[in-house]
């Protein structure tokens, strides 16, 4: 749930930009470049250094508490970067895991420049990002038909619609059960088997 809300506060932070879609070059790797290129000043270089030692929160707190283009094109970078390192090991549902790496494209395309020191991270990071998203949206189009229905066993659930965003346990008289939340529906568990399915409409 932690993550899932944090993601919603990195989209709202830049509600102003809008998600790009990736058409067939989606694994096309591309470096955003000013047309002027940009000199770093000293406190740019030193962000450049923090960024590849990974002290990504250093940049973002610094930069956070100025408005200026560069200081938020450093937080953006920066963020993206952080972001990415949380959440790379983890397995989401296929709309929490396309949400969260769409927020780190977000980052990485409302950066003005790109230094030319971070350029080659910078690319792995983008390829690392569509890489993950091709799973995700792979495995969307792949489970979108597969129903989930009472009477099934939590892999069987699992193998259809993935991880779910948030787990609750409740207790019941009979023993322990769990209700799954996702994007689509929510799935009560009795014991080890689905008790219930309730699919949200007009998703």
């Amino acid at each position: 749930m932690k993550k899932l809300l944090y993601t919603v506060v990195l989209a709202s932070i830049l509600g102003a930009c809008s998600y790009e879609t990736e058409g067939a070059n989606a694994d096309k790797v591309e470096s955003k470049v000013e047309s002027d290129e940009h000199i770093l000043s000293k406190e740019e270089s030193r962000y450049v250094e923090l960024i590849k030692k990974g002290d990504y929160q250093t940049v973002i707190a610094e930069c956070e508490k100025l408005n200026d283009e560069n200081h938020q094109t450093f937080r953006n970078i920066a963020t993206a970067f952080k972001t990415y390192n949380e959440f790379k090991d983890d397995h989401f549902s296929n709309h929490t895991g396309e949400l969260n790496y769409n927020a780190i494209r977000i980052y990485l395309n409302s950066a003005t420049f790109i230094p030319a020191e971070l350029t080659g991270d910078i690319n792995e990071l983008r390829r690392g990002v569509n890489k993950k998203l091709s799973f995700y949206e792979t495995n969307a189009k792949k489970n979108k038909n597969k129903k989930v229905e009472i009477g099934m066993t939590k892999k069987e659930v699992l193998d259809r619609w993935g991880r779910p965003d948030v787990i609750h346990s409740k207790s019941e008289i009979n023993g322990k059960g769990e209700a799954w939340t996702y994007f689509q529906g929510i799935i009560s568990f009795k014991g080890e088997t689905v008790e219930s399915v309730r699919e949200f409409r007009g998703l």
